[in-house]
């Protein structure tokens, strides 16, 4: 399985302006707060806002905010966003004509693929920012 840690980041970045209930959070304090460069932060906001799910305001009181309230915001959304890529990568194999095995693991790994996709995601939409944030800050 692929590493989501871009959107395990954008769940905190996300989490983190719900608290602020409209309040600007900068991406230094993104950055400290998530433990990793903020260029990182920069690029992951990026994809948020192009999406319409934060706003950024640039400047030296700059920072970012939900543009859309916390609970009009799904997980699988935010994954959908920062990383559409599969949760399961299909690897091509050789395929052996002495091998039956071999000759049908694309469509057996692409119905396993679909299946875990579909669930994946399924699951992801019942899960908003709002429903989230109460756990968050325990």
């Amino acid at each position: 399985m692929k590493s989501k840690g871009d959107f395990a980041i954008a769940v905190q970045i996300l989490l983190s302006c719900a608290q602020k209930k409209g309040g600007l959070v900068s991406s230094a304090e993104l950055a400290e707060s998530v433990g990793v460069h903020p260029s990182r932060i920069r690029t992951i906001v990026s994809k948020l806002a192009k999406a319409a799910i934060l706003e950024a305001r640039e400047g030296r009181s700059g920072g970012v905010c939900l543009k859309r309230p916390a609970g009009k915001v799904d997980l699988e959304e935010v994954l959908r966003v920062v990383d559409p890529s599969p949760f399961i990568k299909i690897h091509e194999t050789p395929k052996s004509a002495k091998c039956l095995v071999s000759c049908g693991m694309e469509k057996v790994m692409e119905l396993v693929h679909s299946k875990v996709e579909e669930a994946a995601r399924k699951s992801l939409r019942t899960f908003h920012l709002d429903d989230l944030l109460e756990f968050a800050v325990e």
